[in-house]
C-alpha cells in the first residue's frame, strides 16, 4: 500500500462509543468512573459533558442532546440510560436497574436502547413517562438503529437465533429481515439497512421493508462497527487494521487507512471519517 494521510485528533485513552453531528465528535470513555466527551471535528480542547459515569457504553446525539447507555459496575441490573444537552448542563438520567444496556439509538423525541436481557425498548427523551418494551426475548441484541417509523437491531446470537430485525416504534411483532451468524453494527439510510457480520466476515445490505440481502464486502475478519453516508458505505476491520469504504449499491473496495490498532468505533461526516483504536485515539482521514 502506498501513503497515506490519518490524523490523530485527540488521544483520550479509552475509547467505547462514538457519535457525531455536524460541529463534534462525542464519546464515551471506559475508566471507572468514566466520562462523556466531546471535541470539535476539526480538534481543539476536549469538552466534558457529563463525568463519574459507572460503564459509559454506546452514544448517540441528535440535534440537541446526547444520550448513551452505562452498563453499571455492580449487578447485572445495575445499568442506567442517561441524557445530556449537546451545549452541557445536568445530565439526566431516564432509566435505571437495567440489565447491562448497550446498544442505543435517538430520535427527535426518543431514545431507543437494547438491554442485555434481551428487550428492545423506548423512552421520552423528557424522562416523562415510563420505558415502554418494543419487543422483548430477543438474541444478545448489540447494534439498534431508528427510522422514521421503526427500529432497527441486530442479534448477535448463536444457535440460529442471530439476524437483523425491526419492528414499529409504536411497538409489534418484530420481523426477521435477515438472518445472520454475528450480526453486529447497523445503519440505514433512506432505503437500506446496512450491516457488519463479524462471523460470517461480510458486510451487507438489505431493503429497509425486507427482501433479499446484497453482499458488499467478503473476507472482513474483523468486521464489526459500520456508517453510511450517501453515497459509500464505511467500516474497521480490527484484526486486518483497516478502515475501508465501499460504494451503497456495491462494487470495488477502497482502504481508506491502514496499520491501525484495532480499530473500532466508526462515523462520518462532511468531509472526513473519524474512527476510534484500541489505545485510546481518535483518528481521522480524508472520505
Amino acid at each position: 500500500m502506498g501513503e497515506q494521510c490519518v490524523v490523530t485528533l485527540a488521544s483520550p485513552g479509552a475509547v467505547v462509543g462514538l457519535a457525531i453531528d455536524s460541529t463534534y465528535l462525542y464519546w464515551t470513555d471506559g475508566a471507572d468512573p468514566g466520562n462523556v466527551m466531546k471535541i470539535a471535528l476539526t480538534g481543539g480542547s476536549p469538552i466534558t459533558l457529563a463525568s463519574g459515569v459507572h460503564g459509559p457504553f454506546f452514544i448517540a446525539v441528535n440535534a440537541t442532546s446526547a444520550a448513551w447507555t452505562d452498563i453499571g459496575d455492580g449487578p447485572s441490573m445495575g445499568g442506567d440510560v442517561a441524557t445530556v444537552a449537546l451545549a452541557g448542563g445536568a445530565a439526566r438520567v431516564l432509566a435505571t436497574m437495567l440489565n447491562r444496556p448497550q446498544a442505543i439509538a435517538i430520535d427527535d423525541t426518543e431514545v431507543y436502547w437494547a438491554n442485555g436481557g434481551g428487550w428492545i425498548t423506548r423512552m421520552d427523551l423528557t424522562g416523562a413517562g415510563a420505558p415502554m418494551t418494543i419487543a422483548s426475548g430477543q438474541g444478545n441484541p448489540v447494534g439498534i438503529a431508528v427510522g422514521p417509523a421503526s427500529v432497527f437491531w441486530t442479534n448477535n446470537a448463536a444457535g440460529g437465533a442471530g439476524g437483523v430485525v425491526s419492528a414499529p416504534k409504536a411497538g409489534g411483532p418484530p420481523t426477521v429481515l435477515a438472518p445472520g451468524m454475528g450480526p453486529y453494527g447497523i445503519a440505514l439510510d433512506a432505503a437500506n439497512v446496512y450491516w457488519a457480520d463479524r462471523n460470517a466476515e461480510t458486510v451487507m445490505r438489505l431493503p429497509l421493508g425486507g427482501g433479499t440481502a446484497v453482499t458488499l464486502a467478503t473476507g472482513q475478519q474483523g468486521v464489526q462497527y459500520l456508517a453510511v453516508d450517501a453515497t459509500q458505505v464505511y467500516w474497521t476491520d480490527s484484526v486486518g487494521g483497516n478502515v475501508m469504504k465501499i460504494p451503497l449499491a456495491g462494487g470495488t473496495t477502497t482502504t481508506l487507512a491502514f496499520g491501525q490498532n484495532q480499530p473500532g468505533p466508526i462515523v462520518v461526516g462532511p468531509t472526513l471519517v473519524y474512527w476510534a483504536t484500541y489505545d485510546g485515539k481518535l483518528m481521522y482521514t480524508t472520505k
